[in-house]
């Protein structure tokens, strides 16, 4: 555990797991298959409460905040074979300018990084929203 989590609060935030999960649930959203609440929960729950000063009822607000987006933007269809194809190419997603990706290459650490090619994006085709989507994609 990291030393700057507060043990109370980690204890209080992970009570309340289960409540914001159901309420992901009741929403609609695929809490249990999504890879960001399912690979680490403790992990996750500590760096909310890093980022809200080990304030568990802020971290709460803010995780609850998380997977509304999550599901406003359809994240976890980002997980199904073949969609950044469909994002990134102009004929299925015109607009969508894509100009950075994963290099399928590691830094010396072991780490994947992506490229970007900026003399590549067409700012007059730009489409504001299926630019986000394939961004948020790509991130």
């Amino acid at each position: 555990m990291d030393t700057h989590i507060d043990p109370a609060a980690l204890a209080a935030l992970r009570a309340e797991l289960p409540a914001i999960l159901h309420e992901g649930r009741s929403r609609g959203h695929d809490v249990d298959n999504d890879p960001y609440l399912q690979l680490d929960p403790d992990n996750l729950l500590q760096r909310y409460l890093i980022a809200c000063d080990c304030d568990s009822t802020e971290a709460a607000r803010r995780l609850r905040a998380t997977l509304e987006w999550r599901q406003k933007w359809s994240v976890l269809d980002c997980h199904r074979p073949g969609v950044g194809r469909v994002l990134f190419c102009e004929d299925s997603n015109p607009g969508a300018e894509m100009y950075f990706a994963d290099s399928g290459h590691c830094d010396l650490l072991g780490r994947p990084y992506m490229v970007g090619r900026g003399g590549y994006l067409n700012s007059a085709n730009v489409h504001p929203w299926r630019h986000l989507q394939a961004a948020i994609f790509a991130v």
